[in-house]
């Protein structure tokens, strides 16, 4: 009996020994680390996630899910030049996912090459047509009147499919501004609305699209419900502020800008922009305390993260409707207005 029992407590010991020793296998370590990739991605933490799929690929240099999955976070992060050093190898060896073109497309518009951009958009479309991030892509790809009126009919033959969307109707809307038709943009542009009333993309884009017409009561409304809507500390309420910097507004823009310090003292865009009204009205002390406020996470992200490429801090959660241009247009004419007065 006692050597029964010995000989059980000894094969016990051999089988754990085993298991351990397989859970520390380079396989069991490379499908720990794409789980872990995975489940970070799907929470949105693309830095985490970023640490995990890199340690796959030390253990399997050619993984092309952890390669992907490298190229989409970098994407999610706005790290648009590794972004596209990885995209580029994933798309080599998984050449009909149909996710990776649509990164690649808007990657490529962001970088001025629209034929290339149009490419891959078309690898989508030969595939599927109706795709509407596809056609997103071409539309935003369309620089000549011929290529603009081309991407125009693409989209209205597949109206009945795709007029659902607001992101359907704010490229053609995109589309109709670029030939100058006015009439035609704002009825698009209400129809995306219609769509997505909640949307504050849509709210930010109208007020935009007010704002260049010198309708400064229907922007103003626009931006305000786009800040409404948008969370404590966001490019939404920003842009209300903005506006009214843009406008002659200053106090206005001022009393919004505390509010987003208030409610979101981490958000600093709201902190530099203070700066630059308090330098602009002689206030030094106040500008510095903004400045401070500003520098010194901003000093601890750059040691955390060096990207490369001229665009590798843009960001594209989606691919981009060009109409959001004269948003950031007027931001830029904002910061110039704010530093001359």
């Amino acid at each position: 009996m006692f050597w029964s029992k010995r000989g059980a407590l000894v094969m016990l010991m051999a089988v754990m020994m085993l298991a351990t020793a397989c859970g520390r296998s380079p396989e069991a370590k490379k499908a720990r680390y794409l789980e872990r990739g995975d489940r970070f991605f799907g929470q949105q933490q693309y830095r985490e996630a970023v640490i995990e799929y890199r340690n796959a690929l030390r253990l399997d240099a050619n993984n092309a899910r952890a390669i992907r999955q490298l190229g989409l976070a970098h994407y999610q992060l706005g790290e648009l030049g590794q972004s596209f050093r990885f995209l580029l190898k994933a798309q080599e060896l998984e050449p009909d996912n149909l996710e990776i073109p649509i990164k690649l497309g808007t990657v490529y518009l962001l970088g001025r090459k629209p034929e290339e951009a149009r490419e891959q958009a078309d690898r989508i479309l030969r595939k599927d047509p109706k795709n509407l991030e596809a056609l997103i892509v071409v539309s935003g790809a369309a620089t000549t009147p011929p290529e603009i009126d081309a991407a125009i009919r693409r989209l209205e033959a597949v109206r009945t499919d795709l007029g659902s969307q607001a992101r359907f109707h704010l490229t053609l809307a995109d589309l109709y501004r670029r030939k100058g038709d006015q009439a035609t943009t704002e009825r698009e542009l209400q129809a995306a609305l219609a769509a997505e009333p909640n949307s504050t993309e849509v709210h930010l884009i109208l007020g935009a699209f007010y704002l260049t017409k010198g309708a400064v009561s229907d922007a103003e409304r626009e931006f305000k419900r786009a800040a409404a809507l948008a969370p404590a500390g966001s490019t939404p309420q920003l842009g209300l502020a903005d506006f009214y910097l843009s406008t002659g507004r200053r106090e206005d823009g001022k009393r919004v800008l505390g509010e987003i310090t208030a409610k979101a003292p981490e958000f600093l865009p709201a902190w530099r922009r203070l700066a630059e009204i308090a330098v602009a009205e002689g206030r030094l002390d106040d500008a510095t305390k903004a400045i401070d406020t500003v520098l010194t996470p901003v000093s601890r992200a750059r040691r955390r993260s060096r990207s490369s490429g001229p665009c590798s801090r843009l960001s594209p959660a989606s691919p981009p409707v060009t109409t959001s241009s004269a948003s950031l247009s007027c931001k830029r004419v904002t910061s110039s207005r704010v530093r001359r007065s």
